[in-house]
């Protein structure tokens, strides 16, 4: 294994940077210290992959609910996700979302504060992946003629 596999850092784990991100998967992590239940997150991009974890309790589902919207989920589809119901974390696989990854310590973690947001419009300005952009509609058929334009036995060639 050469030392080009590890060129842009973190190995198997995305870098530092704002990321596309496909939800791939989602794993209970088990209990907290306080006892609490969590639910783990993860999200890949070009094969690498990062790791969201959130607590289920009253408190911080307010965290949990902002991932899911990032993602794209409808305050319709949230009226049916019971956090607390594991199979409820099915909703969110499979959905793009934007995530900020920044060192902490050692480590690379997805950011607290500001860690994720809605993939729009107005961040693709660095260029999107080409299995996220949106589609070209058909475009408009063009007029056969405009007003004022030069009929064709005016173009002198």
């Amino acid at each position: 294994m050469g030392l080009d596999e590890h060129w842009d850092g973190g190995g198997q784990y995305l870098g530092v940077g704002d990321h596309f991100v496909t939800v791939e998967s989602y794993k209970a992590t088990g209990k907290s210290k306080q006892n609490n239940d969590g639910i783990e997150f993860t999200c890949v991009s070009n094969g690498r992959k990062a790791r969201v974890v959130f607590w289920l309790t009253e408190a911080a589902l307010w965290r949990l609910a902002d991932f899911a919207k990032a993602c794209g989920l409808t305050k319709e589809e949230a009226r049916g996700y019971d956090a607390f119901n594991f199979s409820s974390h099915r909703a969110l696989v499979n959905r793009r979302v934007m995530i900020r990854i920044v060192k902490n310590g050692k480590y690379h973690e997805v950011d607290d504060d500001n860690g994720w947001w809605a993939i729009t419009a107005t961040n693709w300005s660095n260029g999107v992946p080409s299995d996220i952009a949106p589609k070209n509609r058909d475009p408009e058929p063009l007029p056969t003629t405009a007003p004022g334009a030069p009929d064709d036995k005016d173009i002198p060639f």
